[in-house]
């Protein structure tokens, strides 16, 4: 079937003219009992004209003194002339080609003789049925020039209305091998000079001649995929026709416009190996934790080797450390600690006068010391048996105190490990 086309031509009248001289194409201009000028539609080009739209024919008129044809506005979808109200039944907006041509009867017998018109479009649509998915494909010709498909129109006036309304509908037959693909149908086009006057002329009854031309089209059309936007009736913008890979929004676009901007978007740690940006990043986390924590000595640190780093060799000569012998950022870690450990379990020896004078000094500014004052008189009251009687000590006993500074150190250490 064809349901959707497009017609964008802004100058379709002469554009007529010009591809299809012969015609010799004028506008339509109802006659007073058709409401006259004041009954004249006007057509704006659309890119996504659907069913029960308005849009122009081009046909011959019966017993007109003017040999042309004429360019008048219809709506898409045949209303039979027997039939006074309008439905929203979509089946005849196609007819089948062979329903033409067997047929004997039915809808489409009493028009097939007289009243046949041909279809200007720029191009039309179809999907295609992918899974759960239907992806529209838009069909044109090559050098974009109007295509005039084959078709069928009636009058009639329907209850409730002044004057009559036109319709039409668009002959389908099978899909030729190009877009058998898409659907396994498409329009009749007429292309020729002789086919076209034939297919128009009013006196020439319906016959063989007529019925060879309803056949698949065998010149090669432009066929791709295009938006799915074009599926919702009443839109219309100029990308519906075209393919989806060169929109400015299309998958082209966004290639072209990364290629542009790449280079500025690429940070030179980029081109870098994995391995020389890791060790870049491990020297630069070592040396911010050796800022953060100075009472490590150089000699807890010394079997610590930072990945990239160069060592001495025995001739003398400077060599860069091979993958094996890197260490990793766990393995620094765990040395750190290490040495952290270490520095905490040193310890300072000091007097029973001076633990009291270290107390007294700090007091008043730091309740870690007091914390210090309280530990070293309870360790003085345990060495005590109970019920004995103080006695001078000999010489000062020595204490493993440790040092304020050194509890300093331990929070800091604990609060960097909490961060």
């Amino acid at each position: 079937m064809c349901g959707r086309f497009a017609l964008w031509q802004q100058d379709l009248e002469e554009e007529i003219a010009a591809q299809y001289p012969f015609l010799d194409v004028r506008r339509y201009e109802p006659p007073a009992e058709e409401g006259g000028q004041e009954n004249q539609a006007q057509f704006y080009p659309r890119y996504n004209i659907a069913p029960r739209s308005m849009s122009p024919i081009i046909r011959r008129m019966e017993n007109d003194d003017h040999p042309g044809a004429i360019l008048q506005l219809m709506k898409w979808g045949v209303i039979p002339h027997w039939q006074k109200h309008e439905t929203n039944n979509l089946a005849t907006i196609n007819a089948r080609s062979e329903a033409l041509i067997d047929g004997e009867t039915g809808i489409w017998s009493s028009l097939k003789g007289k009243k046949r018109c041909v279809v200007p479009v720029n191009g039309y649509f179809e999907w295609l049925k992918k899974g759960n998915q239907r992806l529209p494909y838009y069909m044109k010709r090559k050098d974009d020039k109007p295509l005039l498909l084959a078709g069928l129109w009636d009058v009639t006036t329907l209850e409730d209305q002044k004057f009559p309304t036109y319709s039409f509908t668009i002959i389908t037959t099978s899909s030729n091998s190009q877009l058998s693909f898409i659907h396994d149908r498409m329009p009749v086009f007429l292309e020729d000079e002789d086919s076209i006057k034939t297919w128009l002329d009013p006196n020439t009854g319906w016959g063989k001649e007529l019925a060879q031309m309803l056949k698949p089209y065998d010149h090669e059309v432009s066929a791709y995929q295009v938006p799915k936007e074009v599926g919702k009736v009443g839109t219309n913008d100029p990308s519906f026709v075209q393919p989806v890979a060169e929109r400015k929004d299309g998958i082209a676009a966004m290639f072209k416009k990364q290629q542009e901007t790449g280079a500025h978007l690429k940070s030179p740690s980029s081109s870098q190996p994995k391995s020389e940006n890791f060790s870049s990043s491990l020297k630069k986390e070592e040396e911010e934790e050796e800022d953060q924590k100075p009472f490590h000595s150089q000699s807890s640190m010394g079997s610590i080797q930072p990945k990239g780093k160069e060592k001495a060799s025995s001739t003398g000569k400077s060599k860069t450390v091979s993958e094996s012998e890197r260490m990793t950022l766990g393995d620094a870690k765990a040395a750190q600690k290490r040495a952290r450990q270490e520095s905490q379990e040193e310890v300072v020896v000091v007097d029973d006068e001076e633990v009291e004078e270290i107390v007294d000094q700090g007091s008043s500014s730091s309740p870690k010391k007091k914390k210090i004052k309280k530990e070293a008189d309870s360790t003085e009251d345990s060495d005590k048996p109970h019920g004995r009687k103080k006695e001078a000590p000999a010489s000062p006993k020595k204490k493993k105190v440790p040092p304020p500074a050194a509890a300093s150190q331990k929070a800091k250490i604990t609060d960097f490990f909490k961060k």
